[in-house]
């Protein structure tokens, strides 16, 4: 019958056109959501772009926490501190060494001053003695010196000069002067200041 339409073809085909667009499309929201790759290519287009967003960005590298951090930088310097005082300890003891070494330094030095001013006293005592003894006749100066110690009786006689040593020895006991003479001998030769020498008297 002329009067009845007949359908058209093309709309039989338009089912199938949706049913593939929808599969295209199901199929590219899956890539885009799980391949990074074809999200950042489809990011580009301005139809996806504008309905899906740009891609995400990925994600940061996994640090520590900031609680972590702080007590980590905490404990350093908890470290350094502690060394520091160390050292400062350590230091505080070898100042006190070196200050005890200081004292113990000035200590000896005043010993041995003291002690060389004894010696030099003694010396300027016994060198005083031999002039006197020098001034005196040898008999008179033997019978003294015979009944002093024998320390004070070497300083004196090594005091002396030679002539009036010889003159003291000759008028001791001969027993006396022997033993006088092998320890003066023996007795290294004092450095006694150079005085005027007194005339001896015969």
């Amino acid at each position: 019958m002329s009067g009845v339409a007949r359908p058209k073809e093309g709309l039989s085909l338009l089912p199938v056109l949706l049913a593939v667009l929808l599969l295209v499309a199901m199929g590219a929201v899956g890539a885009y959501f799980f391949y990074p790759s074809a999200k950042a290519w489809a990011g580009k287009l301005p139809w996806v772009g504008r309905y899906l967003g740009p891609p995400a960005a990925q994600a940061p590298a996994a640090t520590a926490p900031a609680g972590e951090s702080l007590e980590q930088e905490r404990q350093a310097l908890n470290r350094a501190e502690a060394d520091l005082q160390a050292r400062e300890g350590q230091l505080k003891l070898d100042q006190a060494a070196l200050e005890q070494a200081k004292k113990g330094l000035a200590a000896q030095q005043a010993a041995v001053k003291s002690q060389q001013d004894q010696l030099q006293a003694a010396s300027v005592g016994v060198a005083r003695l031999a002039r006197i003894y020098e001034g005196m006749k040898p008999a008179e100066a033997s019978a003294i010196m015979g009944n002093l110690d024998d320390q004070t009786l070497l300083g004196v006689l090594a005091a002396m000069d030679d002539v009036s040593a010889a003159k003291v020895l000759a008028a001791m006991d001969p027993t006396q002067a022997a033993r006088l003479t092998r320890l003066l001998a023996t007795r290294p030769p004092p450095s006694r200041p150079q005085t005027a020498q007194s005339p001896s008297t015969p």
